[in-house]
């Protein structure tokens, strides 16, 4: 569950970037 919450405030810092690829970095990292 806390991973899932992890993930949740992941996807809200993610909402504040425009660049695609600097998203699928962080997805990328995050995992």
């Amino acid at each position: 569950m806390a991973r899932f919450i992890e993930l949740a405030e992941l996807f809200e810092e993610l909402e504040n970037i425009t660049s695609h690829k600097e998203i699928v970095r962080k997805i990328a990292n995050f995992f």
